[in-house]
């Protein structure tokens, strides 16, 4: 070996994650970034991709608003965050779309992000490719595979394998040449990995292994309200808070919340509901959802509220719920069972893997009635049992691991892969 070149030391993992930490969103994609930051902890090299569009230099990307979007998402991303490297290789759409129509935008996305690794010393190396949602993110993956001919890993986190394959045909057909083409599939709940297979042909049939996300039970944990927290979010001390922390989408069941609150109001007394949401999307307007039904006296919206914050919410709250339609596994619900409140959330992906009777309250989805259920039995306990149901949240909490016990599971399944 030459002298002057450095011996690799560390395993490199090229991620493809757009859902990630920005400037202005610093709470976007926080769980896979934290997972990032435990994986470097124990010898990982990632390096993010979060591709933009392609835009012309010299400021002449203002001539057109393909252009000045990507120019824009440029500058709203870190190229570093907490030591984990991000790249931004530019994807190009030829214009006007009239006469090149778009093809697979994940397939462009792909190309992209393997010319930019394979023309880069830093990276043209690396050990594994490791993406972010299978339909999506895990579709580019395969093309990145094909020109750097190493293995991909798709990570299968929930809408991924539910609601987009099930409403988008293009998506479905990525999922499925995923499920043939990756080299390891792994998934954040067991649930979800069943889900996973059922998109399998018999004759495919192949392993969906299981890692959780873990959590952060050093951070989350339960302690003395303080009259400053009140202060700092401006809440009355004199009400009880139950708290929903969920994306400004319907697919995390506010509407059903929502009614459930609107047949609950006149019995309600003093509880009010913390409504903590990233900014809307998908057409959907929380604030709008909440006053059409007269709820504004009930509800208190924070939106875009930073991670940092989440556990100070929590720990103001009596109780947490969340009325989703599809998960892998809630981060947001385990943050709060590991605060010790009582949680009410919906049976779906992996929360029956982590609660019980003991510990939590499982309602059925898309029903109004089932959220109004869970939150009267709640409001039926007494302050002991309220107590006693946290306690044993935490405990399972602490049982499922943090984020480095975790990487560490994700990282054995690496170099197995690997041979490493």
């Amino acid at each position: 070996m030459n002298n002057s070149v450095m011996a690799k030391t560390k395993f490199k993992i090229i991620v493809i994650a757009t859902c990630y930490p920005t400037k202005e969103n610093p709470s976007k994609g926080i769980f896979s970034h934290q997972l990032l930051k435990s994986l470097q902890k124990i010898g990982c090299e990632c390096h993010v991709m979060m591709p933009v569009n392609w835009y012309p230099p010299f400021g002449m990307h203002k001539m057109h608003v393909y252009w000045d979007t990507g120019y824009r998402a440029n500058q709203n991303m870190y190229d570093d965050l907490d030591g984990v490297k991000i790249h931004h290789p530019k994807v190009f759409m030829k214009m006007p779309s009239r006469i090149f129509p778009n093809t697979n935008y994940w397939e462009m996305m792909g190309k992209a992000i393997a010319r930019y690794c394979y023309s880069r010393k830093e990276l043209c190396d690396a050990d594994l490719i490791f993406s972010h949602f299978i339909c999506t993110e895990g579709f580019s993956g395969i093309f990145v595979k094909n020109k750097l001919n190493i293995p991909h890993v798709s990570f299968v986190l929930g809408d991924d394998v539910h609601a987009w394959p099930e409403k988008d045909m293009d998506l479905r057909n990525n999922l499925l040449s995923v499920i043939r083409n990756a080299d390891l599939l792994v998934a954040n709940s067991k649930r979800l990995a069943l889900d996973t297979q059922k998109w399998m042909n018999e004759d495919e049939k192949r392993p969906v292994y299981t890692v959780y996300h873990g959590v952060d039970y050093h951070t989350f944990k339960p302690i003395v309200r303080v009259d400053s927290l009140y202060r700092e979010f401006e809440l009355e001390k004199r009400f009880s808070y139950i708290c929903c922390i969920a994306t400004g989408t319907y697919l995390k069941g506010w509407n059903e919340l929502l009614d459930a609150l609107v047949e609950l109001k006149p019995n309600l007394g003093q509880w009010k509901l913390i409504c903590v949401s990233s900014r809307d999307d998908n057409g959907y307007v929380l604030d709008e959802e909440i006053q059409k039904r007269g709820l504004n006296d009930v509800c208190i919206k924070f939106a875009g509220m930073p991670h940092v914050d989440i556990n100070k919410i929590l720990q103001i709250s009596d109780a947490f719920i969340l009325p989703s339609y599809n998960e892998g596994l809630s981060n947001s619900v385990l943050e709060a069972m590991a605060s010790c409140k009582v949680v009410i959330t919906t049976d779906v992906g992996g929360h029956s893997e982590v609660i019980s009777e003991e510990n939590g309250i499982l309602i059925q989805p898309y029903s109004k009635d089932e959220v109004v259920r869970g939150l009267n039995k709640f409001f039926d306990m007494t302050e002991l049992e309220r107590s006693q149901m946290g306690g044993e949240a935490r405990a399972r909490m602490i049982n499922l691991g943090d984020f480095d016990e975790n990487a560490k599971l994700m990282f054995n399944l690496f170099k197995q892969l690997c041979h490493v």
